[in-house]
């Protein structure tokens, strides 16, 4: 096959993959990440206890810095990246997306013949198109024959669309720019999705400002309650959603934003179990509202996920070693996903 004649072809029409039986219970235990996040929240709301700020150089208060201190130095060799001569058809076309298929095919046999190929694709719709070709009956295309990756860069930016939705109208934007988090301007920004690092930045800010005031209102709640009548932290949480409409609407906003830490954290320390967990965690928000492609295909590819360990062991067990992402440096708490290395490619 040449690599610059790109042959015309049509889509074979809409194939979504089910689920059979001997993949139903594929489900990974693993640890509740809302749980592991709470050393860092904990650890800025010592940060705010401490008047003299004598330890606040040593105590890593921002998420990024606590996690890559907790993380376990292991030297890896950076990831061998290239790019590709680019072609002239639209990403997006039938005809290019089978074409370029086949293309990483040969690749990837020719690198390495025994690694089925892995391509990672960058939004949702494109994802559709590969797997609509991925179940054609093609047999050197199908899924235990050729992985398709969605890319997390982009499951990110529709995350952050998705919490930017959920707070329309809360006020957060005013919130975040009465305290000098960020400008009016880029406020609106933030909560449209427009800028990556900076939302997850103005994100973490937002779940450790709400854990501050959760914690601080249920140490009021111990002050007035006799001792025999308290409830648990988690039990009052959820007494008082059920009681009073805002603290439910605020404590579902600090559960998006633990749940988007998740994610970041899982790719940044390529710990895929907790990855795949905090993409079917956030299937339900795409859901409820709206954003209806990742909603379809993320549930399409937390199913491909879940059926990676039957359908090819052999890159489940790569995926397990950190590999559904990209190594660029030695630094610890780096890992990026794979279209996000792409686009830096491009920018270059």
């Amino acid at each position: 096959m040449s690599y610059t004649n790109v042959p015309p072809i049509s889509l074979p029409g809409n194939v979504i993959p089910t689920i059979t039986d001997d993949q139903a219970n594929l489900i990974p235990a693993t640890v509740n990440e809302d749980q592991t996040q709470m050393p860092w929240f904990e650890n800025v709301m010592s940060a705010l206890a401490d008047e003299s700020q004598t330890n606040l150089v040593n105590m890593n208060i921002s998420w990024s810095a606590y996690f890559a201190s907790l993380q376990l130095y292991v030297p890896k060799p950076p990831a061998i990246i290239a790019l590709l001569p680019l072609f002239r058809d639209g990403a997006h076309s039938a005809a290019m997306v089978n074409h370029g298929m086949h293309i990483i095919k040969q690749i990837t046999v020719s690198c390495n013949p025994e690694q089925i190929p892995v391509l990672t694709v960058d939004s949702a719709i494109v994802y559709n198109s590969q797997k609509e070709f991925s179940g054609n009956g093609q047999s050197c295309m199908e899924e235990k024959q050729y992985f398709i990756l969605m890319g997390g860069l982009h499951i990110e930016m529709a995350m952050l669309k998705v919490i930017g939705d959920w707070l329309d109208g809360s006020g957060w934007t005013y919130l975040i720019t009465s305290a000098d988090v960020t400008s009016e301007g880029r406020a609106d920004g933030l909560q449209k999705g427009s800028h990556t690092s900076r939302g997850q930045w103005a994100h973490q800010i937002t779940a450790a400002a709400l854990f501050v005031l959760l914690h601080r209102s249920y140490d009021e709640y111990q002050k007035i309650t006799p001792e025999d009548e308290q409830r648990q932290f988690d039990e009052w949480c959820i007494e008082m959603a059920s009681e009073h409409p805002q603290f439910d609407y605020w404590f579902r906003v600090w559960q998006l934003e633990v749940l988007f830490l998740q994610f970041l954290r899982s790719q940044r320390q390529q710990n895929f179990l907790p990855y795949v967990e905090s993409l079917g965690r956030i299937i339900p928000w795409m859901f409820a509202l709206d954003h209806y492609h990742y909603a379809r295909w993320m549930t399409v590819h937390v199913r491909d996920l879940l059926a990676l360990e039957v359908n090819s062991p052999t890159t489940h067990a790569e995926f397990l070693k950190g590999h559904f992402v990209t190594q660029k440096t030695s630094h610890k708490f780096s890992a990026l996903a794979h279209d996000q290395v792409h686009e830096q490619l491009n920018a270059w």
